[in-house]
């Protein structure tokens, strides 16, 4: 699992002389992210709401990614971090497929540049 990846992954890093921590914490972020991600995608398929941790997990991108979008997006997103608390999470993922699925995010893109 890709649990298991990353653990491993940090612990043979941690025995090597060579190991930078900050460097390693760059490398496997994305991945972090990634696997928060989808443990809340597991947990909302079977009923758990986990609408704080999806929160906890959108700001955490948020910040990962800062650096890296445009104003307008940015605007994008603190405006739209708010509807994780207000909606239902199995909701909240199920609009968010619809809007990647329709291809919805062509006007937010148009609107709101990253």
């Amino acid at each position: 699992s890709m649990s298991y990846a990353l653990n491993y992954l940090e612990s043979k890093a941690l025995e090597s002389e060579y190991f930078d921590p900050n460097l390693l914490k760059k490398l496997i972020r994305p991945y972090e992210l990634e696997l928060g991600y989808k443990k809340i995608i597991y947990n909302a398929s079977s009923g758990t709401d986990q609408r704080i941790n999806l929160f906890r997990h959108e700001l955490n991108v948020l910040k990962y990614m800062w650096g890296t979008w445009g104003i307008f997006y940015k605007i994008y997103k603190v405006i739209t971090l708010p509807l994780v608390l207000v909606m239902n999470t199995k909701n909240y993922l199920i609009l968010r497929d619809k809007y990647y699925q329709n291809k919805i995010y062509r006007l937010r893109q148009l609107l709101f540049p990253n």
